[in-house]
């Protein structure tokens, strides 16, 4: 059972990791370059929003 649970994690994480990674793409080149930092600072926040509530 918790195989199992651990395979859906991983699955889950890679697929938002995955789709993290496209809106950050998309993002930086529809974007001017002095907005850059600020979505990579939006991506960070995303990231750290969805470990913290993988982690409870």
């Amino acid at each position: 059972m918790s195989v199992y649970l651990l395979i859906a994690t991983l699955a889950i994480t890679m697929t938002l990791i995955l789709g993290v990674t496209v809106v950050a793409v998309v993002a930086v080149r529809s974007a001017v370059p002095e907005s850059i930092p600020a979505v990579l600072r939006a991506l960070a926040a995303l990231v750290s929003a969805v470990l913290r509530r993988q982690r409870k």
